[in-house]
């Protein structure tokens, strides 16, 4: 296993562990600390299989920032809804989830090293 991958399963563990402790510390966010917690490990997940397939550097960098910013924001979202219990906020979060899959896989799809040569 690469360093790199090392590194990004261990900044979404901390990440992971540090929402559930809000939970923990600010009963009333439990719920909220719940939920965060699986978004930022369905995002680590991407983050694991990203980082193992072969792509181009750019892309990986790419990738890797635009799935820590739709974390972090999925996280935002999902605390909105469970302040003030508007389904928009669900579904705003449902939806740039499904938008990150999509960003992902095109990503890892499209940006293969020396693609346009075919090796």
């Amino acid at each position: 296993m690469k360093t790199s991958n090392i590194i990004l399963i261990a900044v979404y563990v901390v990440v992971t562990v540090l929402v559930l402790l809000v939970g923990v510390v600010y009963p009333d966010v439990k719920t909220w600390s719940y939920w965060a917690a699986g978004v930022w490990v369905l995002h680590g997940v991407l983050a694991v299989i990203m980082g193992v397939v072969k792509m181009a550097d750019a892309g990986r960098l790419a990738a890797c920032s635009w799935l820590t910013f739709s974390a972090f924001l999925c996280s935002i979202l999902l605390l909105g809804y469970f302040r003030t219990e508007w389904g928009g906020w669900l579904l705003l979060t449902a939806a740039l989830g499904g938008l990150t899959l999509v960003v992902t896989l095109t990503l890892v799809l499209m940006l293969k090293p020396n693609s346009a040569t075919g090796r």
